[in-house]
């Protein structure tokens, strides 16, 4: 189930003792014991300002599966896409095709192949990570802990993001930037675009453009 952040001092009694019992390992940990109890009780081990709870999926509606790396079509043609791999483990169904649902539409990924999917899901997939403690001698959860995917994967390839027709070129490449790369890369990822925008508006007739020659 996905998780969010919610400032811990928001976090009902309720929501303060599923994350002691589910995440931190509190076993006694109920709601009965009252808000300030627990707060007390979760901060003597969790030094962050914010608790994870779950987060309800909207109804699944199953969509096709994602094209190969290469194709170029498939049933995300003219999305935003990025390319990724998602590597499998040893663990009990390590190899098998992840889930990962985005506004209840749920698509299932292979591992261990290139494959080219929503923009999207490749973010939904980079947002599902959880904290791994490291125990002490007498079992105690040790601080810090480490944040890890779930489902890890190395991203090899992201399309050039949309831009707004209201932008100015300079906005266009801080946005380009944003997604990594460096400064020549946004820049030609931005010219790259305008380019083909300007494609798609330009009428397909002889002679057009030929005042401006």
């Amino acid at each position: 189930m996905p998780q969010m952040k919610k400032p811990i001092n928001e976090a009902s009694a309720t929501e303060l003792a599923t994350f002691a019992l589910t995440v931190l390992g509190m076993e006694r940990a109920t709601s009965t014991m009252g808000k300030p109890a627990l707060l007390a009780k979760i901060q003597n081990a969790w030094k962050e300002d914010f608790i994870l709870i779950n987060v309800k999926e909207a109804d699944i509606v199953r969509q096709d599966p994602p094209a190969r790396a290469g194709t170029g079509s498939g049933p995300f043609a003219g999305r935003r896409c990025a390319t990724i791999r998602i590597h499998p483990n040893d663990l009990p169904g390590g190899d098998q095709p992840v889930p990962v649902s985005v506004n209840g539409t749920q698509i299932f990924l292979p591992r261990d192949e290139d494959i080219r999917i929503p923009y999207e899901y490749m973010e939904a997939l980079d947002n599902a990570k959880h904290y791994v403690y490291k125990q002490g001698p007498n079992g105690e959860l040790l601080y810090p802990p480490r944040e890890v995917h779930g489902y890890p994967f190395s991203k090899l390839a992201v399309d050039p993001p949309f831009f707004g027709w209201n932008m100015t070129r300079e906005e266009k490449v801080d946005l380009a930037r944003k997604h990594g790369g460096s400064l020549k890369a946004a820049k030609e990822a931005v010219e790259a675009a305008e380019a083909a925008e300007l494609a798609m508006l330009t009428p397909d007739i002889e002679g057009f453009g030929a005042e401006a020659e």
